[in-house]
C-alpha cells in the first residue's frame, strides 16, 4: 500500500467499516463525548478519530504546518497521556490501518506512544 496517496474518503471507510461512528464536530469538541469512544468527527479542516485510551489526528495544513500533519495520542493506566507527531505517512497510515484491522491492539499503541 502506498501511504503517500491515501484519501481522508479512504479513512473514513475504513472507520465506518471497523464500527466507528461519525460525530458532528461541534458536538465532539463542545459537547459530552462519554460513550463515544469509537468514533471520529471533522473540524476546521482535521480529522479526529477517538478510541477507548488512544486517538489519532490529521491536522488541516495550516495546523500541520506547526505540529505536523499526523498524531497519534494515548492514555496510560496512570492516566498519564502522551502524543507522537510526525509528517511520515508510513508510520501514521500503518498503525491506523494495523489498529482498524485487529493487528495492532490499543495496549500496543499506548505501549509504543506512551515509552
Amino acid at each position: 500500500m502506498d501511504y503517500r496517496t491515501i484519501k481522508l474518503s479512504d479513512v473514513t471507510n475504513a472507520l465506518k467499516k471497523a464500527g466507528f461512528t461519525k460525530v458532528d464536530g461541534e458536538s465532539a469538541i463542545f459537547g459530552n463525548m462519554q460513550g463515544r469512544e469509537r468514533c471520529f468527527y471533522k473540524y476546521h479542516g482535521a480529522l479526529y478519530v477517538n478510541g477507548h485510551k488512544i486517538g489519532f489526528c490529521i491536522n488541516s495544513k495550516a495546523d500541520a504546518k506547526i505540529f505536523g500533519k499526523y498524531s497519534v495520542s494515548a492514555i496510560d493506566a496512570s492516566g498519564a497521556t502522551s502524543e507522537k507527531l510526525t509528517d511520515w505517512p508510513r508510520f501514521f497510515f500503518s498503525r491506523l490501518f494495523g489498529y482498524l484491522s485487529g493487528e495492532i491492539s490499543e495496549a500496543e499503541i499506548i505501549a509504543d506512544i506512551c515509552s
